[in-house]
């Protein structure tokens, strides 16, 4: 009766994974390590790399691969869609930098608990990410703790918690607020209402309720609407349309509406349609952050903004000049304007 011989089981491929298991330290640091970046500690090194070798660990080729900043995207409970006029412009602007330095763009997006709760570096270092921007950033991002503990490189656009300002590439949401409120007022507005979706979310949002507060110290409590996006205003286009039939009900009703978002401004504006009123003529509608949307509207849409594409620009640049050690880690703040279309004018006579 003919033998046959047992086949060899193949060998396991040893993975960073295995080496973070037996060493106690993060893929991610493990994985900086053996590629020798200058962020890991000469005793941390050698202990990784002295196992690597022993395991006879070898970077597959793919590994090797060019510099990757990924567009790390927080999600909102109830958020339809990843990618709003604010994010498509982060990215454009964060796709032109690449460009420019050859570097590869990825996305990863998420809610907080998940990127709190879970092992973000591994998730990131799987990705062969070697930086991220992060967007939509909040107040209970534990993960960015994490990624800092890790010495991670990353940035924030528009908002961060209070211990991560100095990874903030932002704009100056004070001078836009009262240069919107004062552009208003002059044209002979009173009775300005503002869309407030954002106070309850990001820091951006913060800052522009309260200039807009200080800027209209006589604004009734009634001209502020406050979005709560677990209920049926989950997104800025439902926010905005029911927030303004509820506001035009007032009696004497705004004479203005100031929107926080792109979306919410073309909100407005159908919704003062749909309602039979005709803007600027009987509603002037203004709102931050400038897209190409806003030049389309019926009619074009007056906006307070910094342009988004820029900010994502400068944030690529701010991580690419951590990864490379070329640059310091420090936030910069970028001016806005006010740029004036046909959907502002004087309020009615009445008025």
């Amino acid at each position: 009766m003919p033998t046959t011989t047992p086949r060899k089981k193949a060998a396991k491929k040893i993975s960073i994974y295995q080496i973070a298991a037996e060493t106690g330290f993060n893929p991610s640091t493990v994985s900086r390590a053996l590629r020798n970046q200058a962020d890991i500690g000469a005793e941390t090194r050698e202990v990784i790399r002295k196992h690597a070798d022993k395991l006879g660990f070898k970077f597959r080729v793919f590994e090797t691969r060019s510099t990757n900043i990924c567009a790390l995207i927080q999600t909102s409970p109830g958020q339809k869609g990843l990618f709003s006029s604010f994010v498509e412009a982060i990215m454009d602007g964060m796709w032109e930098y690449c460009s420019e330095h050859d570097l590869e763009l990825s996305v990863y997006g998420a809610d907080v608990e998940r990127l709190s709760t879970g092992d973000i570096g591994r998730v990131l270092g799987r990705r062969g990410v070697s930086g991220a921007v992060v967007i939509n950033a909040s107040d209970d991002c534990r993960y960015l703790n994490r990624l800092t503990q890790e010495r991670f490189p990353f940035t924030c656009v528009a908002t961060a918690p209070a211990a991560f300002m100095d990874k903030l590439v932002t704009g100056n949401n004070e001078q836009l607020t009262r240069r919107a409120v004062g552009f208003l007022r002059q044209i002979g507005h009173r009775r300005i209402a503002l869309l407030d979706s954002l106070s309850s979310r990001i820091q951006a949002g913060v800052e522009r309720r309260e200039s807009f507060m200080a800027a209209m110290v006589d604004a009734a409590p009634q001209l502020i609407a406050h979005a709560d996006l677990s209920g049926p205003a989950a997104d800025d286009f439902e926010f905005a349309r029911l927030a303004t039939r509820q506001l035009l009900k007032n009696s004497p009703r705004p004479t203005a509406i100031i929107a926080m978002s792109s979306e919410q401004g073309v909100a407005v504006i159908h919704t003062a349609h749909e309602l039979g009123l005709t803007v600027p003529r009987d509603l002037s509608v203004l709102c931050f952050d400038d897209s190409r949307l806003c030049a389309f509207t019926n009619p074009p849409l007056t906006v307070a903004s910094v342009s988004y594409q820029k900010i994502g620009y400068a944030a690529a640049r701010m991580v690419h000049q951590q990864i490379d050690k070329t640059g310091t880690s420090t936030g910069e703040v970028l001016s806005g304007e006010l740029i004036i279309r046909e959907s502002t004018g004087a309020p009615p006579p009445e008025a």
